[in-house]
């Protein structure tokens, strides 16, 4: 049975699942694309505030593209990305730019996902290849004390998205990333942190709770303040042009929330935002 991408609403929360759990999550082309389009109708949605991304089962988040789905794309003229899930390269995976990455043309150079609302990665289990492209192409990354990374491109002779490099050296600096792409060696749920791929680590017992917590954060917030916040990260990490700021910050200080705010201060109450 072939892997697929199911969303489910939760009152401002969207969830978008990648489920493919006897491949540990691997992703097909179809996958990829279903994946950036469940995202984008969730953005599209004025009902939903944050979408969460996680992976289905136990196993993983996503541990690459399936093998299969890999050597097919190329076939078809698209471009090979990454890698394998270190020793369980022979069953898992690897992702591809091109007609396997949506958005990713031949050179891989356009993110994954292109949401205005904020997008959480949940992680446990294997983050690989193409699943830590899609983690990358989150906002907030938070992830359990099992998770395990790499982006092993140099042990099946292909090359990564050049937006997952641009958003990992933005992330982790250029020296981290250098070594996780040059030795393609998987690495731990501390070094994520150490080098700020994930903001917290959690037992995973506790990781759905702890996630759930910062997606309602983010939800409660002023909308049109998330937003701007959104696109102020983005510019400075140099994914959108300064006017996107601009404008987002000028639609702050004009709106009736930022008027709602003011009042709901001086009255000791609890803002009621309504996104204009």
């Amino acid at each position: 049975m072939a892997g697929e991408v199911w969303v489910e609403r939760d009152g401002q929360v969207g969830w978008v699942v990648i489920d493919n759990p006897e491949r540990r999550n691997a992703l097909t082309g179809d996958m990829f694309r279903g994946l950036s389009a469940a995202v984008a109708g969730l953005d599209a949605d004025p009902s939903v505030h944050v979408v969460v991304v996680r992976g289905a089962g136990t196993q993983a988040f996503a541990s690459g593209a399936d093998i299969g789905d890999l050597g097919q794309a190329a076939g078809q003229g698209a471009s090979p990305a990454d890698g394998a899930d270190g020793a369980d390269g022979a069953r898992g995976a690897g992702g591809h730019a091109g007609e396997g990455q949506p958005g990713g043309g031949q050179t891989g150079d356009r993110p994954l996902f292109s949401a205005a609302k904020p997008v959480v990665a949940m992680i446990h289990g294997a983050c690989i290849g193409g699943g830590l492209l899609v983690a990358l192409g989150a906002d907030v990354r938070i992830c359990a004390d099992d998770a395990r990374f790499a982006i092993p491109a140099v042990r099946l002779g292909v090359a990564y998205p050049f937006d997952g490099v641009r958003r990992l050296v933005a992330t982790v600096g250029p020296s981290a990333a250098a070594e996780i792409l040059l030795t393609g060696s998987t690495f731990g749920a501390d070094d994520a942190l150490r080098w700020g791929l994930v903001s917290r680590v959690v037992p995973a017992a506790h990781l759905e709770v702890a996630t759930t917590q910062v997606a309602l954060a983010v939800a409660s917030g002023a909308p049109l303040s998330v937003r701007a916040a959104k696109e102020s990260l983005r510019a400075a990490a140099s994914e959108a042009p300064p006017d996107a700021v601009a404008e987002a910050i000028r639609a702050c200080w004009e709106s009736e929330d930022f008027a709602e705010g003011r009042r709901a201060f001086a009255e000791k109450r609890p803002p009621v935002f309504r996104g204009r």
